[in-house]
Parts: structure tokens; C-alpha cells; sequence
């Protein structure tokens, strides 16, 4: 049978560990839905797009990247400016990848990374260039499981 003193020790610990639970719970970030995920790498893409470019779409991994594939190849034939947007596997954040090219020709690429979004602002990307030598189409639809998957639509070193 515990005495008073232990008692009170017991539930002293026990509001102790609930009230640090109570903390961390209410200061711990909601994690965005895809949507909220689409709509600020959309926004954090067009501010990268040239002036006037054609915007040939957003493909999430589920997404079929056909009509985006033709306003890609048919803006490459037209010598027009264009920007794609596709979404990789990512392994712990949220992947996507830009594909810009000027009409005269120069293709830059980006990566946006959501990884440590919890401490930047909700939701939020990390943005990096990366080498874009010539455009990349993934060949195999997305297979269920978990594993780095290219974007629809990517930038090739070859």
C-alpha cells in the first residue's frame, strides 16, 4: 500500500508527463494534405516560369502524364517556352520537379524538397537547380510499394 508521500510523488510525476504530452501535441504541426501540398509548389513553381511560358501542368505520382507529355513535346516543336511540374517519390517529404525551357532553347530544372517543412512554415519547400542536359519521360506507370520513383516527366543528364 503506498503512503501518502509516495502518492503524491506518483501523481505528481504522472500530471508531469501528461502536461509535457499535452505540449508537444498542441505544438507539433498538422501535416498538410496533398492538395495543400499541390497548390504551394504550384505557386512556388510559376514564380520560376519564364515570362508568357506555357504552363503544360502539374503530375502527381498517380497522375497520367499524357496531355502534359504532348504540351511538352509540341512546345519543344514549336521552339515555345513551357514549364512542367512532376512529383517524385520522396522517402520522408514531399518531391517535385520543374522543368523549364526558354524559347531559345535553354532547359533549367528544380527540385523542391518539403523535407524540415515543420520548421519553416507550414507547408513549405526547399528549392534547388539542378543540371537539365535534356528532358527524361519515366517509361513503367508506378507500381504499389515504397521506392525512389522518378517524376512523369524529368531532367536527364544524357
Amino acid at each position: 500500500m503506498l503512503r501518502a508521500s509516495q502518492f503524491f510523488v506518483v501523481s505528481l510525476v504522472l500530471s508531469c508527463i501528461g502536461i509535457i504530452l499535452a505540449i508537444l501535441h498542441f505544438n507539433s504541426p498538422v501535416q498538410p494534405s496533398l492538395n495543400q501540398w499541390r497548390d504551394t509548389v504550384s505557386r512556388t513553381a510559376a514564380n520560376l516560369m519564364p515570362l508568357g511560358a506555357k504552363n503544360c501542368g502539374a503530375i502527381g505520382l498517380q497522375d497520367d502524364p499524357s496531355v502534359a507529355r504532348s504540351c511538352v513535346s509540341t512546345s519543344v516543336q514549336s521552339g515555345i517556352s513551357f514549364g512542367v511540374l512532376s512529383q517524385a517519390q520522396g522517402e520522408d517529404s514531399e518531391v517535385w520537379q520543374l522543368i523549364v525551357r526558354t524559347s531559345d532553347g535553354k532547359t533549367r530544372g528544380f527540385t523542391f524538397d518539403s523535407f524540415g517543412w515543420e520548421h519553416r512554415g507550414i507547408p513549405s519547400f526547399t528549392t534547388r537547380e539542378i543540371p537539365c542536359h535534356a528532358i527524361g519521360h519515366r517509361n513503367k506507370e508506378i507500381e504499389s510499394g515504397i521506392g525512389q520513383v522518378k517524376p512523369a516527366i524529368f531532367c536527364s543528364d544524357s
